[in-house]
């Protein structure tokens, strides 16, 4: 095999590697607030967003999805977190855009913040994604960011993002 092709089978099995971690880990660790009790509802479309072709050589790029309370009491988003520390989150809710969230155990955290949706209220996630920050990988990437809420019967939610990054 040449050069190239041990570097997408050594992508793929970090990536999968990653998610294994990610989504077997207790949800004693999350270091959040415990969820309020409440009638808030989280609804999150789309739960995955294809990017396509992502290149290197262009950088950062960010996509949006649509967070809804469908609820009928206040939704309190407490906390986020990613699968990689190559993509960030952050809620918008009005023209404000909160801090930046990423992978847990790589970097700063914010500490202290939420946000509260109203019954029938919107707010947009908007993911950052870095196709710089694992150097010369290419091929298919699927990336997480988990959202935690206080969503009794939700108290979190994950939605995804798959691309394929280019030279």
């Amino acid at each position: 095999m040449n050069l190239k092709t041990w570097g997408v089978i050594l992508a793929v099995v970090l990536a999968l590697g990653a998610y294994l971690l990610y989504a077997t880990r207790s949800g004693t660790e999350h270091a959040g607030p415990a969820p309020a009790a409440s009638d808030g509802k989280i609804s999150i479309m789309p739960a995955v967003r294809n990017l396509g072709d992502v290149s290197i050589r262009k950088g950062t790029i960010s996509t949006l999805f649509t967070v809804e309370n469908m609820g009928s009491a206040d939704l309190v988003i407490q906390d986020m977190e990613t699968s990689c520390m190559c993509t960030e989150a952050a809620l918008v809710l009005g023209n404000q855009e909160g801090p930046r969230f990423g992978m847990r155990g790589h970097g700063a955290r914010p500490l202290g913040w939420s946000a509260t949706l109203k019954p029938g209220q919107q707010a947009a996630l908007k993911v950052y994604y870095d196709p710089t920050a694992h150097g010369e990988i290419l091929g298919p990437i699927t990336r997480l960011v988990r959202i935690y809420s206080s969503d009794p019967n939700q108290p979190y939610v994950d939605v995804r993002i798959e691309l394929n990054q280019v030279p």
